[in-house]
């Protein structure tokens, strides 16, 4: 969907977790501890999703078709080529810690988040004067700050030999902040 030049992103991304229940010094703790452990991860990601006709110009006239006696009419579209668009892409960031206690009866988790998307795809109508028509290119011109905190408690038991029953609350909070149009 690229030009040669913008063809090809790279975008890594590395995680690791730390299973702090099995420890030396955790023990003595298993009686209502079953599983504790911390977890981080970060990465990039990238976005190809760029609107069709991009990268060749494209110009078509006022069209008429007629379809068993009905008329179609298509409206004018132009687009204008931008060769320079690169891929969108996101800074991800994720650090949790998750748990398990009581006989496993209890879990949760928290979680923080942070996603810092760069180069989003969009038109600079600042930048060009819109009074020749449609004729404005497509850029990477936006950045948007996501970030925030989840969390959830689970309660999973069982009542007698046939009845299991689970008790789940969770919560987000998120924050979102165009930084760049």
């Amino acid at each position: 969907k690229f030009s040669k030049e913008n063809r090809w992103g790279y975008f890594p991304s590395a995680a690791a977790a730390w299973r702090i229940s099995s420890e030396p010094f955790m023990k003595g703790t298993s009686k209502w501890l079953d599983d504790l452990k911390l977890r981080f991860s970060y990465g990039t990601a990238g976005n190809n999703n760029i609107p069709s006709g991009q990268l060749t110009q494209v110009y078509e006239n006022n069209t008429t078709s007629w379809i068993n006696g009905i008329s179609n009419y298509w409206a004018p579209s132009t687009y204008m080529s931008n060769p320079d668009l690169k891929w969108e892409y996101s800074n991800e960031l994720n650090i949790g810690i998750e748990g398990r206690f009581l006989n496993n009866r209890l879990s949760g988790e928290v979680n923080y988040f942070r996603e810092l998307r760069k180069n989003i795809i969009g038109i600079n109508s600042a930048k060009y004067a819109t009074i020749g028509g449609n004729f404005i290119p497509s850029e990477n011109i936006g950045e948007v700050l996501n970030q925030g905190i989840d969390a959830c408690v689970n309660w999973n038991d069982k009542v007698g030999e046939d009845f299991t029953y689970n008790l789940g609350f969770n919560i987000t909070f998120t924050k979102n902040k165009l930084r760049k149009t």
